[in-house]
């Protein structure tokens, strides 16, 4: 399996813009098959690489992949932030118009 590693998140460049750094470590001999080359999901070049699930890829082509996801996410939640609350404020009418229950006296 590849992971990525934890070192290089996010780092904030500029209020509201983040960058996303993803380095996969494809080391296992899983990734690589001498035998066959067969053209990346991504770009279409043949590669003998292959991705965790066994598919061509390049490794770069799914760092890339990983990054823009990772961005995307990012400036989701910024965006999301950044939206005000539409909920409105209740009245003085709304509030006084309510009247508490009274207790209902216990027989002893």
């Amino acid at each position: 399996m590849s992971f990525a590693t934890p070192s290089a998140a996010a780092v904030p460049l500029v209020a509201g813009w983040f960058r996303v750094q993803v380095q996969l470590d494809w080391t296992a001999p899983g990734h690589y098959d001498a035998g066959a080359e067969l053209p990346c999901r991504i770009c279409t070049v043949a590669t003998p690489q292959r991705d965790e699930l066994g598919g061509p890829a390049h490794q770069a082509c799914v760092q890339a992949e990983l990054e823009a996801r990772g961005l995307e996410f990012l400036r989701s939640l910024v965006a999301s932030a950044a939206v005000p609350s539409r909920r409105p404020r209740p009245s003085v009418r709304t509030r006084r118009s309510v009247r508490p229950r009274r207790r209902e006296a216990v027989a002893r």
